[in-house]
């Protein structure tokens, strides 16, 4: 697959956005899912994950560089469903899509608060390695 192309997530999320009626947002495909940001589009939270993610966020020191709480975006979204799931994170490739107002997609870049803690938590974004640690 070339770096930061994946056409099967690109189907997925058309697919998606056309039948909820999304528009206009952020959002993330990973390990066969698909989130989007804002309140709405959160998985359900529990304590558990609650106390997961915060520890999370304190491990890379996370701060929110956003006026959106780092909890909203579609890639924090993402993070929490597959911990629900049980399905380690660092085992999958995370990609990301900004949809714009006329239902188009386009591949983008985490936003400030994730890009502190995505390379770190998923094996690649956007079809980029993170880089090996010396």
């Amino acid at each position: 697959m070339p770096k930061g192309k994946n056409d099967k997530a690109e189907k997925d999320i058309q697919v998606y956005c056309n039948k909820n009626g999304i528009g206009a947002s952020r959002v993330a495909w990973s390990a066969h899912m698909i989130t989007v940001s804002g309140g709405a589009g959160a998985p359900a939270i529990t304590p558990a994950l609650t106390a997961k993610w915060n520890a999370m966020l304190a491990k890379h020191n996370v701060a929110q560089a956003t006026a959106l709480a780092p909890h909203n975006c579609a890639e924090a979204h993402m993070w929490m469903a597959l911990q629900l799931q049980d399905i380690a994170p660092k085992n999958c490739d995370m990609w990301v899509y900004r949809i714009d107002n006329r239902n188009r997609i386009h591949r983008d870049a985490p936003c400030p608060n994730c890009q502190q803690w995505v390379l770190k938590e998923f094996r690649s974004q956007n079809g980029v390695k993170k880089a090996k640690t010396v």
